[in-house]
């Protein structure tokens, strides 16, 4: 699966927590989502501009990155997460 976005960044944190001692790697691509507008007969959301979501990635990945600037439209290609099947990651950029 692909998703196109515009990118904001990459980042990735790894280390052992300092309460519990459990290691922990997270890796993730931020890009920016066009904020919606919604109105229901009980209240109005007004928007203008994006929000920041992010998406997990496969550290291996990471490097692909490293030419993109804020704001270029990238294709991020997505595949089944290996801790959890049922979520996806970005495994590639395309």
């Amino acid at each position: 699966m692909k998703m196109t976005v515009q990118f904001i960044g990459v980042a990735r944190r790894h280390g052992k927590s300092a309460k519990t001692g459990n290691a922990y790697d997270i890796c993730e691509v931020y890009y920016a989502h066009p904020l919606e507008s919604k109105t229901t007969e009980n209240y109005q959301f007004k928007t203008h501009g994006h929000e920041q979501r992010s998406i997990k990635l496969d550290p291996q990945a990471m490097v692909k990155f490293a030419s993109f600037k804020l704001g270029d439209d990238v294709v991020l290609i997505l595949g089944p997460d290996p801790q959890n099947p049922m979520r996806n990651i970005c495994v590639d950029v395309g």
